[in-house]
């Protein structure tokens, strides 16, 4: 699964994607997280997942993953997990970004006003392959 998204990626340009708590989380990580004003995400990029998420809930995330996991960043309460994600994004020299159509609208102002950077709709960028 995610090495056919990974090439899709690369063919639309897209040098990250931010996926939320939701279905398509699910189908990716195997991450069964409902979206909560924490904000919980993981950053996938073509070589790498990284997830974003709460310290304290760090032992559920660990247990829900079903994919390796390649890194975690845990951000504390006194924190801010937008300009946290916004520097894992910086860190991979993400300059457009794809951004899950699930994503509520407060996470989604968030991310763009932390991140500084160009924001893609996911479904937009991503078009499926037709099925035959």
């Amino acid at each position: 699964r995610l090495a056919a998204f990974r090439t899709r990626m690369a063919q639309s340009s897209i040098d990250a994607l931010v996926l939320p708590p939701g279905s398509n989380i699910r189908y990716f990580t195997g991450l069964a997280w409902g979206e909560t004003e924490r904000f919980v995400c993981a950053i996938v990029d073509a070589n790498s997942i990284e997830f974003v998420c709460p310290r304290f809930e760090s032992g559920s995330l660990v247990a829900s993953v079903t994919v390796p996991m390649d890194s975690a960043a845990y951000w504390e309460e006194h924190e801010d997990p937008y300009d946290l994600t916004a520097s894992l994004l910086k860190k991979r020299g993400a300059k457009t970004i794809a951004l899950d159509n699930n994503c509520s609208f407060h996470h989604v102002g968030a991310l763009i006003d932390a991140a500084k950077a160009t924001f893609v709709e996911r479904a937009a960028a991503l078009r499926a392959k037709p099925r035959h």
